[in-house]
């Protein structure tokens, strides 16, 4: 509720206002998504030059988000809205300074949008986010398709059709193998979530545990053996679905998704000719290999437009004081909210603080520490994960798996097993341990820590031949050479499979 609260009060307040003065609001959306896309394409600009730090580690690009290709998504949006205002105001771009003083307001917005939407492209194509570049693509045509002007160019040019449709098609291969390896892991992880859907496709596995689902499927299907090396290499534990829909669809079932289709669908159709239509084109088509909706400034923006595709036409006073009355309460339901959203906050940034697992540097009382905020986070994966290892850290292996599997619920993992192993392991329950550690060796196949872990455990117990069975499956899979921490674990491997010829 914390985090839908803002989201149902910003479509509310956008429909009230779309209700009551309809070009007025409409205009200020449009306004508001292009001065975010300049903020946010500004800052890029800077990031590239070095001018400002990123807010990943691994990329140099990222804005305001934690990594580039949700802030690819949001210049795919925000430019296309440009694009599109800009061009329908086209008659305003002709001899501004020879205009009527009455027509100078819409001089300064056409000019402000081509603006907007020539430094929102500037740093779009190094996010190197194909799914944006797509998008983008894609809002534009159907503008552009939808012009009179283009159609009859069209209809007199039809045999450039085919040719057109051959190099769309060429350019779409080009941007397959442009991150052919990345393409093809996103394709296994859609492959993931049909299967999770077909385990459930009417209840759906429940909000929040839509990455849980994803790894026991993803366990289930390795198990069974017989995988191509490049689905073996491929696989991983994602923490977003990557496609919103099917996301939705594992969590709902098909029933929501449908649903979610069938509104979006209206909420296009009523948008009308205006610029926020082709966001949401551009919105709807990033959604399909990508996570919108765990970034707050997509849903801002999805909140926007849904807001004013749902603004009544021409409303009646009771409509008017019906929508007045909704506002109001979900304003109280946010303001209700406000407390807890900050609690959740505050706790998220004290856990940051706390946390040492990348480093393995843990103190006595870290357990503790991370235990007072058990209550607010219990639904994170990340904080789960923290604060099961910190508590068998400490030797509190009982309360390490309470806590570990949980986790296991909301987050696909093979970590938590692996620890979930080790606490088994330490309370000399072997046979369990080894489930635990083979769990996750199908989990995902190419991490190579529970199998070093399984060679260890048989050393313990005296199953040497066991042991080397184990250390010859390793090493036997395929592993990616730039993956520095695999070779690591890989080498550990080799010595322990020298020690047991020996």
């Amino acid at each position: 509720m914390e985090n839908v609260s803002p989201f149902l009060f910003i479509t509310c307040l956008t429909a009230t206002l779309a209700g009551w003065w309809p070009r007025l609001t409409r205009r200020l959306a449009i306004l508001c998504i292009e001065m975010a896309g300049l903020t946010e394409a500004i800052i890029g600009v800077r990031q590239i030059f070095g001018l400002a730090l990123s807010r990943h580690a691994m990329f140099s690009l990222t804005g305001t988000f934690d990594n580039p290709g949700p802030l690819g998504g949001f210049l795919a949006v925000a430019g296309v809205v440009s694009i599109c205002d800009a061009v329908t105001n086209r008659a305003y771009l002709v001899n501004p300074f020879r205009a009527e003083k009455e027509s100078r307001p819409a001089i300064l917005s056409a000019w402000f949008a081509a603006g907007c939407a020539a430094i929102c492209l500037i740093p779009l194509p190094a996010t190197m986010s194909r799914t944006a570049w797509i998008a983008a693509a894609a809002g534009v045509s159907v503008y552009a398709l939808e012009q009179v002007a283009v159609r009859n160019w069209l209809k007199h040019h039809s045999r450039l059709i085919i040719p057109g449709i051959l190099l769309v098609a060429i350019l779409l291969g080009g941007v397959f193998f442009l991150k052919k390896e990345s393409a093809i892991g996103r394709l296994h992880i859609w492959h993931m979530e049909l299967l999770a859907i077909r385990e459930k496709p009417l209840s759906g596995w429940g909000f929040g545990h839509e990455m849980g689902a994803y790894g026991i499927v993803q366990h289930d299907y390795f198990a069974q053996g017989g995988r191509h090396d490049v689905e073996i290499k491929m696989a991983g534990c994602p923490e977003y679905p990557f496609n919103e829909y099917l996301g939705l669809a594992i969590a709902g079932g098909i029933p929501l998704l449908l649903l979610a289709l069938g509104a979006g669908t209206l909420c296009i159709i009523r948008l009308g000719g205006t610029p926020l239509r082709y966001g949401a084109v551009t919105l709807a088509v990033f959604a399909f290999a990508s996570y919108p909706m765990s970034q707050p400034l997509l849903r801002a923006v999805l909140a926007v437009l849904l807001g004013a595709a749902l603004a009544p036409n021409n409303p009646a006073g009771w409509k008017r004081l019906l929508g007045l009355a909704i506002l109001c309460i979900i304003l109280t339901g946010t303001l209700v909210t406000a407390k807890r959203r900050k609690a959740w906050q505050e706790a998220q940034d004290a856990v940051s603080m706390l946390s040492f697992s990348k480093t393995g540097d843990y103190y006595s009382g870290l357990a503790d520490a991370l235990g007072e905020y058990y209550p607010v986070l219990q639904h994170d994966f990340r904080y789960l994960y923290e604060y099961g290892l910190a508590l068998h850290k400490e030797g509190a292996y009982g309360h390490s798996l309470e806590v570990l599997r949980r986790g296991v619920e909301y987050s696909c993992d093979p970590m938590f097993h692996n620890i979930i192993g080790k606490n088994l392991q330490a309370m000399g329950e072997f046979e369990e341990a080894e489930e635990a550690y083979r769990y996750a060796s199908f989990q995902v196949p190419c991490r190579l820590y529970p199998h070093l872990l399984l060679i260890r455990l048989y050393q313990q117990t005296g199953r040497y031949d066991a042991a080397r069975k184990e250390a010859e499956l390793a090493l036997s899979l395929p592993v990616n050479p730039r993956n520095r921490a695999m070779q690591g674990i890989r080498e550990q491997i080799l010595q322990e499979n020298e020690r047991l010829k020996i």
